[in-house]
């Protein structure tokens, strides 16, 4: 068989102080199935399932290389990663800045928005005033805990609520396009409003990775779960 790496998403009820074990759990059949096909190895991201966090918050980087020290102990060959959510982006990652042999697989995949991010800058306007940009983290801070209530945030360490505001603003869309096509393969839920095909799609353009991309008909975002027989099928199709 080959070897296929999954990266879980970005769930807060995977965080460790829930008490979970696998970041994959809640994903239990897509499992089964999958490891019909394939050698699958599982791992958890710090700050889920018992996996410890780092003193400082992370970006996508650090993720990534986290990700091939994983690989590196395994002394596994990752034939194919596959990236949910989240971990599409660290798959994203990983891939243009180690592995060009590999493959991988994104589903439901969080790499693109409806807008661009702004040039770093030490300030940000709001309204027609410039405001410090460490004001408008604090201020971005109140309104993810206390106005929108925002779980991911909201339920986190120290860690996981900077490293997520350090992830949540990426696009990804311009690396994406770097991955050769036959490398690549993507999938969606039609439905899904969390990281809509539809924003994909217009971000991308006519790119040829378009050509790898399946959109599961009336499925959401966790598509692993409401189609997972499907999304085996659609995996076992790209790898022969």
């Amino acid at each position: 068989m080959e070897n296929v790496f999954l990266i879980h998403g970005w769930n807060y009820t995977n965080y460790s102080k829930y008490g979970c074990k696998d970041a994959w759990s809640n994903r239990n059949d897509f499992i089964i199935e999958l490891s019909k096909y394939f050698n699958v190895i599982k791992l958890n991201l710090p700050g889920f399932c018992g996996e410890p966090e780092p003193p400082k918050d992370w970006n996508l980087e650090d993720y990534a290389d986290f990700f091939e020290q994983f690989i590196l102990k395994s002394r596994i060959k990752p034939d194919y990663v596959l990236g949910y959510s989240f971990g599409g982006a660290v798959a994203i990652k990983w891939k243009l800045n180690y592995h060009n042999n590999s493959k991988i697989i994104l589903v439901s995949p969080a790499i693109t928005r409806a807008y661009k991010e702004r040039k770093e800058t030490k300030y940000l306007t709001i309204g027609k005033k410039l405001v410090p940009l460490f004001i408008s983290k604090y201020l971005r801070h109140i309104y993810l805990k206390f106005i929108i209530k925002n779980s991911f945030y909201l339920q986190g360490t120290k860690f996981l609520r900077n490293s997520y505001l350090n992830i949540v603003k990426i696009d990804l869309a311009d690396e994406l396009i770097k991955i050769p096509n036959d490398k690549i393969l993507l999938i969606f839920g039609e439905k899904d409003s969390a990281t809509p095909p539809q924003v994909f799609k217009s971000r991308i353009g006519k790119g040829k990775v378009l050509d790898n991309l399946h959109i599961i008909e009336g499925g959401g975002h966790d598509i692993a779960t409401t189609n997972y027989e499907q999304i085996v099928e659609i995996i076992k199709c790209f790898a022969t």
